[in-house]
């Protein structure tokens, strides 16, 4: 009788440790979750910012070159 609830209480301890466990991983799995999205949403942010950037960059680059290419085409033209 005493043997078979100590095998009881073995087995509820057993199922309180495993279901700690597995909130545990479940803790960590979301905390990992989370950081992968904040992680991503960053890069993307910081992508977007770059891309950005780089279009404008781009763009001056554009505006002088552009002035600088029609005034040698008009002085070749001459």
């Amino acid at each position: 009788m005493t043997m078979n609830g100590h095998g009881l209480q073995i087995i509820h301890t057993t199922i309180i440790v495993a279901a700690h466990h597995i909130i545990m991983k479940m803790n960590i799995t979301m905390m990992s979750i989370i950081m992968m999205t904040t992680i991503m949403m960053t890069i993307i942010t910081q992508g977007i910012a770059t891309i950005a950037m780089t279009i404008l960059v781009i763009l001056t680059i554009m505006d002088i070159v552009v002035p600088l290419n029609s005034i040698y085409w008009h002085l070749t033209l001459d």
